[in-house]
């Protein structure tokens, strides 16, 4: 029986494991050949994943270590559907042919990222590097009901590890080609009845670029990095729950290092290619990014439900310095600061578990001041002038009400309704001046947005271990100004169409859980990119479809493999006014982009992932490997500048004391030293990119109290 199951989930292929994640009490148990408990927050409180009519990918801090995972733009290899890419200081997500490839600091995501259930709203700060994590969880589809900000594409939700009374102490130092050093560290202990604390610490620093500026002599592709985090749990009572919250970060690098194609000619007329990561700017490249944050969860017991408040304040400052034609000639160059500052409060009262009808309502409030403080052009692009400075500052006032219920309205069959209402005031203050004067006096525009999103969703159990659902949902990503233009533009829209079913099956030797959905998608928000800076406007309309199939199978004692895929077809139904460019340097050409795939849509992606244990009387070794494929796609709606079909594989082989106080793990990710695109830019300059990471490999040294 176990051969042949081995065999049957050998043959279905890979993407990333829906059912890779545990909750922080569940514990795989490999004598029993059985998939692992997961637990989600997918609805705002703790369940099953089995039990939840939504489409989900969970990965542990395990999983993500094996798999060689150690970061926000990381997680497209560990979730089908999903790409992450950048766009100047900001990550670009896109979730099942959905996202935002903007990088201006008023526009957010349309794949919102929380921590801990605190929205992170500035767009630049959402590429950041895990620490002291538990799981991270991706919803899929809209998420318009439950979320405190709305999102189309989905959400990216990273869970953090709680304090707990147990003193315990962990730390890792590891060393990288390129000369990396990296190293992290975790206290918790428990100070008092009822009072725990703990403290995160990560970093790394690389020591040598990837490349080189062949003008200006500088290395490229270099990064240094800072995270630290820190918990103070307070239980005055068997009621009551308090979780003070503070984090700190910062990346400094190279920057996003753009070329020319081989055999694309720049703004010099020069086609001569510098090579995979060598450059031939002459304005330096760099980002700097800085954050910090603090947050507030109270929980209370009421008998009747459970009272939950979320208090949050984030501060985010970010430069950009972008040479962005890529040559060595006076062109297009800008140094950009921006910055973001954003309140939140958030509330929620939950039912019991046990309710005949599960429940809950809430009210979100938000606030945010982002800008460019200011965007500086350069060169060519400051039109003649030494420079030209573009302030715009958006300022966000965003109230909401939501609820949610299931019931039981047949036998094992459930109906999930919830409705949320949002509206929301925004107001740009806008500005030009230069090395002459003002050019543009201050000016102050505003709009205002009202919006009702929702959720159905009926499920029907068949058996304890398979479940189907059907679900329809609508979601809405807010909209906004555009710093450059001093444009608006209006709330895109999503409405969802969705059928999946759940199962565990063989005794749990199998996780299987599969979905397929179509969206209308209308006045979806675009990035235009003239020269070399991108400007949104409302401007097409679409329609994606697809399917999902994860799995998790146990076939035999200590061997844990995973995957499935995803389908993804995404075409503009409306987009009539579509901006064209050609590969080298020249003027814009409008078009109709109907018929034409949706950008950053890839037809099929797909991993498979072994885990394979080995007991030993000197400990166990753990040796893992993940194969991630993806089709090829567009990076803009004309469908000319493509990213080719690429897979890549990663691998470690992991030592473990018997005691478990020590461990040593070799690891190597992009074993191949596959060349693929980190981003890729058609614009007036004409075709730029970035590259992604090469081979790298190293030796990490752990050691647990």
């Amino acid at each position: 029986m176990s051969n042949r199951w081995a065999l049957c989930v050998l043959l279905m292929g890979g993407a990333s494991s829906q059912a890779l994640a545990q909750s922080g009490s569940a514990v795989r148990d490999n004598q029993n050949a059985s998939v692992e408990e997961i637990v989600v927050t997918a609805q705002r409180r703790s369940e099953r994943l089995q039990n939840v009519p939504v489409a989900v990918n969970a990965i542990t801090s395990a999983g993500l270590e094996a798999r060689g995972l150690d970061s926000a733009v990381a997680l497209s290899a560990a979730v089908p559907g999903l790409t992450f890419a950048t766009q100047g200081l900001a990550g670009a997500p896109f979730l099942r042919g959905v996202g935002s490839g903007s990088g201006n600091p008023t526009d957010e995501p349309s794949v919102a990222t929380y921590i801990d259930g605190v929205y992170i709203g500035a767009p630049f700060t959402n590429v950041f590097g895990f620490n002291n994590i538990e799981r991270v969880e991706v919803l899929k589809g809209p998420q318009g009901t439950l979320f405190g900000r709305n999102a189309t594409g989905g959400v990216i939700h990273v869970i953090t590890r709680d304090p707990s009374p147990d003193t315990s102490a962990e730390a890792s130092l590891g060393y990288a080609n390129y000369q990396t050093v990296s190293g992290s560290a975790y206290l918790n202990a428990g100070l008092a009845e009822g009072v725990a604390v703990n403290f995160a610490g990560q970093f790394q620093d690389q020591g040598k670029g990837y490349g080189r500026s062949l003008t200006l002599g500088t290395e490229t592709y270099k990064q240094d990095e800072l995270s630290l985090r820190a918990k103070l749990l307070l239980e005055p009572t068997e009621r009551t729950r308090v979780i003070l919250s503070g984090d700190y970060g910062k990346i400094n690098s190279a920057g996003l290092n753009y070329q020319l194609p081989r055999g694309v000619a720049g703004i010099d007329g020069n086609a001569d290619y510098p090579g995979r990561y060598n450059t031939r700017n002459d304005y330096p490249n760099a980002i700097r990014v800085r954050q910090r944050g603090v947050s507030l969860r109270i929980e209370q017991d009421l008998d009747f439900a459970k009272l939950i408040s979320i208090s949050a304040y984030r501060k985010a400052k970010g430069f950009y310095g972008v040479d962005a034609d890529a040559t060595p000639v006076s062109g297009t160059a800008a140094a950009e600061y921006q910055d973001q500052k954003s309140v939140s409060q958030e509330l929620h009262l939950v039912s019991p578990d046990a309710s005949p009808i599960t429940w809950l309502v809430g009210a979100f409030y938000y606030r945010s001041s982002a800008a460019y403080d200011p965007l500086v052009l350069l060169g060519a692009a400051a039109g003649g002038l030494d420079y030209l400075n573009i302030y715009g500052r958006q300022k966000t006032r965003s109230g909401s009400i939501f609820a949610q219920a299931t019931g039981e309205i047949l036998a094992d069959t459930k109906l999930t309704a919830g409705l949320r209402y949002t509206t929301e005031k925004q107001h740009l203050i806008s500005s030009i001046d230069s090395n002459i004067g003002i050019i543009a006096p201050r000016d102050v525009d505003s709009q205002s947005i009202k919006r009702a999103t929702w959720r159905l969703a009926l499920d029907h159990r068949f058996t304890p271990d398979i479940m189907a659902y059907a679900s329809y949902n609508r979601g809405i990503k807010s909209g906004g100004f555009d710093p450059l233009s001093f444009g608006s533009f209006k709330p895109e829209t999503l409405d969802a169409y969705e059928v999946g079913v759940k199962s565990e099956l063989f005794g749990r030797r199998l996780r299987l859980n599969a979905s397929a959905f179509w969206y209308d998608y209308k006045n979806i928000q675009v990035q235009v990119v003239t020269q070399g800076f991108s400007t949104t406007l409302n401007a097409a309309g679409a329609r994606i479809r697809g399917m999902d199939v994860d799995f998790e199978a146990v076939p035999v004692n200590n061997l844990t493999l995973s995957g499935g895929f995803a389908y993804t077809d995404g075409e503009y139904t409306n987009y009539s006014d579509a901006i064209s460019f050609a590969a080298s340097p020249g003027p814009a050409v409008i078009f109709d982009a109907r018929g034409r795939d949706t950008v950053r849509t890839p037809k099929w992606t797909g991993s498979f992932n072994a885990d394979y244990r080995i007991p030993s009387s000197i400990g166990d070794f753990t040796i893992a490997g993940s194969l991630t494929y993806s089709g090829s796609f567009a990076w803009a709606a004309d469908n000319r500048l493509k990213q080719d079909v690429y897979a890549l594989l990663n691998g470690s082989i992991r030592w473990q004391h018997p005691d478990e106080h020590f461990n040593i793990r070799l690891w190597v990710r992009n074993l191949t030293d596959k060349h693929y695109l980190a981003q890729g830019v058609s614009s007036g300059n004409g075709d730029i990119i970035v590259q992604a990471t090469p081979r790298t490999y190293g030796i990490t040294v752990g050691a647990k109290l």
